[in-house]
């Protein structure tokens, strides 16, 4: 079988599994477990050469097509299948861990025949909406909340370029606080997603930690912490990682295109970008009063 052949929704056996990529199921005399479109896809490219060890650069190729934020996307989808296969079939060793190679299917796949009844698509998940709190300022003087503001409203501007996402609004997301409840703001907003950060500054290093959740249930999808140099190349260099690894991050389960190209830096001077921020911040505080 194959993901590129001319039936890649063609039913197989793995074992005593029966797998339905058009339904996104897994099927075995234990029950049924439910696979994320992405995750099918793995399933599906990992059935399609069983038995071969398969890199995890070529795996984020074949799945995702990527060049950043794959890796984390392939780490998590391979947890989920996992979990899928284990509960209730009871097959989680199915997917093996070769050390410092990538991963393998260790099992037989065989193919259902084609005039095994079709059954229809699901529907595709909706696009998700995603609402981008203000950053939380955690410098020792707290008197940097225009600057971690300002991070936060310029990563809105960039994920707004990623096709497949929809970005809400700063002045309706930065109505909530850094710290309210994701899932409020869900209700609120119409968001399935919450962006979330921490912004510490001094002169010699910037700290991000950025979070990525669901507001449905609250369960944090994404999360990483970045030290940087405090250089707005190096900054706006790290808003651009963020960005693909956000989109990476939903793309397990949207239609998320993160190859889309990222706009580029207009400064060099840290001066500069600083009183840029200060200036935007009171800009946008002077447009909400």
């Amino acid at each position: 079988m194959s993901l590129e052949g001319p039936n890649p929704d063609e039913k197989f056996h793995l074992g005593d599994i029966l797998v339905d990529p058009a339904r996104l199921i897994m099927e075995s005399p234990a029950g049924r477990s439910s696979l994320e479109p992405k995750v099918m896809q793995l399933m599906q490219y990992m059935a399609a050469h069983a038995g071969q060890t398969l890199g995890r650069d070529r795996l984020i190729d074949a799945v995702w097509g990527v060049k950043f934020g794959g890796d984390e996307s392939l780490t998590r989808a391979v947890y989920l299948l996992r979990k899928a296969l284990k509960t209730p079939h009871g097959a989680a060793g199915l997917v093996r861990t070769v050390p410092r190679k990538g991963y393998l299917l260790d099992g037989e796949v065989i193919t259902v025949g084609d005039d095994a009844a079709a059954a229809p698509s699901p529907a595709s998940p909706a696009s998700p909406t995603l609402a981008v709190l203000p950053f939380e300022d955690l410098s020792a003087g707290n008197d940097q909340a225009h600057f971690s503001r300002g991070i936060a409203i310029e990563l809105i501007d960039i994920l707004c370029t990623i096709d497949g996402l929809d970005v809400i609004a700063r002045s309706s997301s930065f109505s909530f606080g850094a710290l309210a409840d994701i899932r409020d703001v869900g209700r609120e907003l119409g968001a399935s997603h919450v962006l979330t950060g921490s912004v510490r500054s001094d002169a010699t290093r910037i700290n991000l930690t950025i979070e990525l959740a669901e507001t449905a249930n609250a369960h944090t999808v994404w999360t990483r912490k970045f030290l940087e140099d405090p250089s707005p190349q190096a900054l706006f260099e790290t808003q651009k990682l963020i960005a693909h690894e956000v989109a990476g991050a939903l793309s397990i389960t949207f239609d998320i295109d993160a190859r889309h190209r990222l706009p580029g830096m207009g400064t060099t001077s840290l001066t500069a970008y600083d009183h840029f921020l200060h200036g935007m911040d009171r800009f946008f505080a002077g447009a909400n009063s």
